[in-house]
């Protein structure tokens, strides 16, 4: 090969049909080896994304357990408002009944 034309391991632009069998050999590593790391960031990156969907679930979860004991309080509470509501009618009717015989 001529000056400035020699085919270097890694050179991704050129075809492996120009290199010889170990610079095809020392290519394919170094194209190997830059897949894994690739490979390697993309696992980081998708552990990172399920690590963040995993604690983005916890919060709902517990946001919706939040929810649901805030909805039993207020089922309780109206069943408390309603039992005072009850009570109330039962006490005015009483009041009426008092006052008519008072009449």
């Amino acid at each position: 090969m001529g000056e400035g034309t020699a085919i270097r391991p890694g050179e991704a632009s050129r075809p492996l049909t120009f290199l010889t069998p170990r610079g095809q050999l020392a290519d394919a590593r170094s194209a190997r080896a830059v897949a894994e790391e690739g490979e390697r960031a993309l696992r980081a990156d998708l552990d990172q994304i399920r690590l963040r969907a995993s604690e983005e679930g916890e919060r709902r979860r517990g946001a919706s357990r939040e929810v649901e004991e805030v909805r039993k309080a207020l089922a309780e509470q109206r069943a408390e408002v309603a039992e005072a509501q009850r009570a109330g009618g039962v006490a005015r009717e009483k009041l009426r009944g008092l006052e008519g015989e008072l009449v």
